[in-house]
């Protein structure tokens, strides 16, 4: 964060571009390694379910990269600006979408549930996807958060 004076001399903090970057580079690396973990766990048969956290994954990385490319190549274009937004909203649609159906012990993707002694007991199945699938959703809800100041809200009275 960088800070500059008001009218009124007071400080008030600005958004670095770079602190979005990081952000953007970390979704799309969260997404790849979310991919590669998903694709590369073969202990069951290939349902409608991975089809689709397979192409969210894929959707999320696509856009961290565009996101990534934007920043460097058409910077005043991009960042802060409406653009980035909906390709943040986007990726947040994807990411509320998809994380659900990752999680889900039904569907053994990322967490698993097994019968011991007439319970069930939940299990990381794929550590890798689940960790992965969390990181990227915490990076996307960076951005919106970043967003969502520089577009005026206050987020620290909610």
């Amino acid at each position: 964060m960088m800070s500059s004076a008001d009218d009124q001399g007071q400080e008030k903090q600005v958004d670095e571009p770079e602190n979005r970057l990081v952000a953007w580079i970390s979704l799309m690396v969260f997404s790849a390694i979310a991919i590669g973990a998903h694709i590369s766990w073969d202990a069951y048969d290939i349902d409608s379910a991975d089809k689709y956290v397979t192409a969210c994954t894929c959707i999320s990385m696509i856009l961290g990269f565009l996101a990534v490319v934007a920043h460097m190549v058409a910077n005043e274009a991009f960042v802060g600006k409406k653009t980035e937004s909906a390709v943040a909203a986007l990726a947040m649609i994807f990411w509320i979408a998809g994380l659900p159906v990752i999680m889900n012990p039904n569907n053994a993707i990322a967490v698993g549930k097994a019968a011991v002694d007439d319970t069930y007991v939940f299990t990381i199945l794929n550590a890798n996807l689940y960790f992965m699938a969390w990181g990227a959703f915490l990076s996307i809800v960076y951005i919106i958060g970043h967003h969502a100041k520089d577009y005026g809200h206050d987020l620290s009275k909610i």
